[in-house]
Formats: C-alpha cells, sequence, structure tokens
C-alpha cells in the first residue's frame, strides 16, 4: 500500500495507482468483512460448545 502511494505523488501515473489503490483497499475491507463474519459465527460456536 505505500509503495502505491508514493507512486501517486509523481504526477504521471497517478490516475492508474489511484484507481488501483481503490481497487485494492476495496478487496482489503471486503476480506476483512468475511473475515469478520466468520469470526463472529465461530465464536457463537465456541460459546455453544463450552455451555
Amino acid at each position: 500500500m505505500r509503495t502505491l502511494l508514493n507512486q501517486s505523488k509523481s504526477g504521471g501515473i497517478s490516475r492508474v495507482t489511484n484507481y488501483q489503490f481503490k481497487y485494492l483497499s476495496h478487496q482489503l475491507s471486503n476480506l476483512n468483512y468475511k473475515e469478520c463474519t466468520i469470526w463472529k459465527i465461530h465464536q457463537k460456536n465456541y460459546h455453544l460448545n463450552i455451555i
């Protein structure tokens, strides 16, 4: 992520890298959301197994 931000500072390739950065951050947020929901489901199953 830092390389994309550094590349966007130079004028020529800012548009491409900005698009790539938005796409990457979108994918990362989707991954985090999926991992969070999976983790919550695991937590529920874990508590149910204990009780």
